[in-house]
């Protein structure tokens, strides 16, 4: 996942520094309509919600790796109850809503 978030950077980058930088991103130009780059807002706007939401609703019990000296309780409550892995999945929904603002072939390879 890290690697997907380097090749994110590298996207904005690029289209921040210049239009022609972004050329070298072999962008996608039948994406390149207002209102997919406007749902692609909304969806990356929702997603980062999501993904706050869900780091809000954990608090403790969030952790990164298995340490079985620190046992916590599984969470199943509020966004939990929907996703299994709600922060993964408001990850997704950014990477996403990059490709829908953003189309080039690097933001495809990010879904992987």
């Amino acid at each position: 996942m890290s690697f997907a978030w380097g090749i994110c950077v590298v996207i904005v980058g690029f289209h921040s520094f210049s239009d022609q930088a972004y050329n070298f991103l072999i962008p996608i130009s039948w994406l390149n309509i207002a209102w997919v780059t406007i749902t692609g807002i909304g969806i990356l706007t929702l997603s980062l919600c999501w993904v706050f939401i869900s780091q809000a609703q954990m608090g403790n019990v969030m952790r990164v790796g298995i340490d079985p000296d620190k046992l916590t309780n599984l969470v199943q409550t509020g966004v939990s109850a929907h996703s299994r892995n709600p922060i993964f999945l408001g990850m997704l929904g950014l990477l996403l809503g990059l490709l829908l603002t953003l189309p080039n072939a690097f933001s495809i390879f990010d879904l992987d």
